[in-house]
């Protein structure tokens, strides 16, 4: 249950630093195990290039000790809130209160066909 919230929190940070390299992006897919976690994006292009920055900074920005916080709607309280630093998303599942405790990361591209590109991420022990 520990990898498990430690890969929850990171794909979402990865998730953010993809998309201030490539700007707002589709989600096509997505999904945590305690074994990695992937997320899957509408993009027609190989994103192999990019993965060493991006990998990078989200490394960097993990090793800041951010403090992630989840917490309920107050308008709609079905709802509950990720929230570290500036990003901010509807997310019910478990995760690490900061980042420190994620360790670092390493992404890989995984070719899922014309238009889609899925980046996986497991633990870098």
């Amino acid at each position: 249950r520990a990898k498990l919230r430690k890969l929850h929190s990171a794909i979402h940070i990865v998730y953010y630093f993809v998309e201030q390299k490539l700007g707002k992006l589709k989600t096509v897919g997505s999904d945590v195990s305690p074994e990695k976690a992937k997320i899957e994006i509408a993009w027609e292009t190989p994103i192999t290039p990019l993965l060493p920055d991006i990998e990078q900074a989200a490394n960097q920005f993990l090793a800041e000790h951010h403090s992630i916080i989840t917490k309920f709607d107050e308008v709609k309280p079905d709802l509950r809130w990720w929230i570290c630093e500036q990003w901010k998303m509807p997310c019910g599942g478990t995760h690490v209160k900061n980042t420190s405790e994620i360790g670092r990361v390493a992404l890989q591209r995984v070719n899922k066909g014309k238009g889609k590109e899925r980046i996986d991420l497991t633990l870098a022990c």
